[in-house]
């Protein structure tokens, strides 16, 4: 069967624009002047309908009944990402067998079970900083020796001491994600780990409504496409670029995920 993919680079943007938003319901669409007018626009979502079935996967996974989750969706087959796991071993062998991880907006552990059967035998502290709900369940039903939950970035790196930040699929979807790299700067974490980022090829950030595939669950809420060079020139403030990769395997027409991997400049 013909995929409409095979197209993209042909057809128009309003096309496109149509086919996702209308047919196959998902992706990004327009261009708000801030962040207040896309949340408008938006149709929310059962928060805890979510919540919930994000908790579901999370523990099947914790039970070993699945390899990861991600977005409460199960996958039954190991994925990493090559680039990731070079960083954290490399990491690993910079401390001396230690590996201390911020995982900013980390969910209940969706990267720490990814990874964490390529892991063993190191002295992982594995600290997710989230919303209340997400902590409070996640002390309750997940905190181990290595995985551990708190409410705020410095309660975080007092505790644990991290040697990484890492913000997975998170920045485009904080009403100021400038500003959260100046507080992971400020936190003197040595490296910081960008992952699943959607950035353009333009010179603007673009504040869009972003449809989630109802495979996953009916939901649309504000998310930044931010400009890769207005990102990098943010981050140059603080961070010198280590390397960068993309992050997902095929790039959508509006946008493509990429990864950076940064250390903070001394």
């Amino acid at each position: 069967m013909f995929k409409i993919a095979a197209l993209e680079p042909y057809l128009p943007p309003f096309l496109l624009d149509f086919y996702y938003e209308n047919i196959k319901k998902t992706g990004w669409f327009g261009n708000y002047p801030n962040w207040k007018a896309a949340s408008d626009a938006c149709t929310g979502y059962d928060d805890d309908a979510i919540f919930q079935k994000v908790c579901a996967a999370a523990l099947t996974v914790k039970n070993g009944d699945a390899a990861f989750e991600r977005d409460g969706v199960l996958f039954q087959e190991p994925q990493v990402d090559k680039n990731i796991l070079k960083i954290l071993i490399d990491i690993v062998n910079q401390y001396d067998g230690k590996l201390h991880i911020l995982d900013f907006g980390g969910s209940l552990g969706s990267t720490y079970f990814q990874y964490l059967p390529l892991l063993k035998g190191i002295d992982l502290k594995w600290c997710i900083v989230e919303q209340k709900h997400f902590v409070d369940y996640g002390k309750q039903f997940f905190e181990n020796e290595s995985l551990k939950f708190e409410y705020e970035v410095s309660a975080a790196v007092e505790k644990y001491q991290p040697h990484l930040i890492l913000v997975s699929s998170v920045l485009q979807y904080l009403e100021n994600p400038y500003d959260w790299i100046k507080t992971f700067a400020n936190t003197q974490v040595p490296y910081l780990l960008i992952d699943l980022q959607p950035v353009t090829h333009q010179q603007e950030n673009r504040i869009t409504r972003q449809i989630v595939p109802p495979s996953i669950y009916s939901a649309s809420y504000p998310c930044h496409l931010l400009s890769e060079a207005t990102l990098k020139t943010a981050l140059a403030a603080n961070y010198q670029f280590i390397d960068s990769f993309p992050a997902w395997e095929k790039p959508f027409y509006n946008c493509h995920y990429k990864g950076y991997f940064l250390k903070l400049k001394v």
